[in-house]
């Protein structure tokens, strides 16, 4: 799968479900429907979801990030693609987005959290250039 079939928009409220779906397959201590509606309407947040291009399914939910932002920092506190659909390259489009995006509201350093025991996150965010901080 390459970018030309993945479009990023702004995370709205008929994606939700969407994103729960993923969320709950994906954390034991996922959030529900309620926590992502306060997010999309809080304004210094930043959600977006990678959408794919399918004629079957219009605006399938392939993956979301979930940010805050307090300039010049940004938080990010949730990113996940769809099992199906992971090492595809998504995570990384989402994240790429996201930090452009950021970065045009004046942000210039970032913070997530990660499990240490989560090396395939951890590989993930190092690639991007992210270092790891105790």
């Amino acid at each position: 799968m390459n970018s030309n079939h993945i479009i990023i928009a702004e995370m709205n409220s008929g994606h939700i479900g969407q994103v729960v779906g993923i969320e709950k397959a994906c954390f034991s201590d996922a959030w529900g429907v309620n926590a992502f509606e306060h997010e999309i309407g809080v304004a210094s947040s930043l959600c977006f979801t990678a959408l794919l291009k399918n004629r079957v399914v219009s605006q399938q939910v392939a993956g979301y990030i979930c940010s805050w932002i307090c300039v010049p920092e940004c938080s990010i506190h949730k990113i996940c693609t769809h099992l199906s659909l992971r090492r595809k390259g998504i995570g990384s489009l989402m994240l790429k987005y996201l930090i452009c995006q950021a970065q045009a509201d004046g942000v210039d350093s970032y913070h997530i959290e990660v499990e240490q025991e989560n090396s395939a996150a951890i590989a993930f965010y190092e690639k991007h250039g992210f270092e790891k901080r105790y």
